[in-house]
């Protein structure tokens, strides 16, 4: 099994974690990355599912799944210094429940260097040649996913032999999760009272997270 590691810093008013990953003062975060380095910042609470795709100094918001008319600022104030080159959803029907201004159904997106690409069943986020996965759907072909994230805790997936990760929310059943853990790939949760940023590179991955 490889490993996964795991930072966790609390400070009062700075963090600097991993040469700046995550900048915090008491009221934003940042997420800074070294050169060939892509992260995925999970935005997760009842009102939304997305996440943030920080790449060379630049954020890609995307969102899953949205439960409620949804503001971004008002439910995560703590990255409200980001700005965003895309905000992207899934569908048109998604797209309705948004408050605000260019926002994109996602289709085949080339982002310096990152190539996005809306399936029915997923979305594929391909960079350096390793491919991240969110998977909405079980019959979603993941013979090309090296990391994968089961959006939908009900869905049980037959992973391929490239996998090397599967990243799930805290509904994931723990039957679910011990039959992927029984494949040998390595199991990640992303925790409620935590921010996850995963970070990839073609020398290896990791997950970083700093409190609510």
């Amino acid at each position: 099994m490889k490993k996964i590691l795991f930072i966790i810093i609390i400070f009062g008013y700075c963090l600097f974690i991993k040469s700046n990953i995550y900048s915090r003062t008491l009221e934003q975060i940042t997420v800074q990355l070294n050169p060939g380095e892509v992260g995925i910042t999970f935005l997760i609470n009842d009102n939304v599912k997305g996440i943030l795709l920080h790449h060379q100094s630049q954020n890609e918001l995307l969102m899953i799944e949205i439960m409620d008319q949804f503001q971004f600022r008002k439910e995560f104030p703590v990255f409200h210094n980001l700005s965003f080159n895309h905000i992207f959803v899934l569908s048109e029907f998604e797209k309705s429940k948004i408050k605000g201004k260019n926002i994109q159904v996602l289709d085949n997106e080339l982002l310096n260097g990152l190539k996005l690409k809306n399936r029915n069943d997923m979305v594929e986020i391909t960079f350096e040649e390793l491919t991240f996965c969110i998977v909405t759907d079980e019959h979603a072909n993941l013979q090309f996913c090296d990391f994968i994230y089961l959006s939908n805790s009900d869905v049980y997936i037959h992973s391929s032999e490239k996998a090397k990760l599967i990243i799930y929310d805290t509904s994931i059943s723990n039957q679910t999760r011990l039959n992927h853990y029984n494949q040998w790939i390595d199991t990640l949760i992303i925790p409620e009272n935590n921010y996850m940023t995963f970070i990839w590179n073609r020398e290896g991955y990791e997950a970083v997270m700093i409190p609510k």
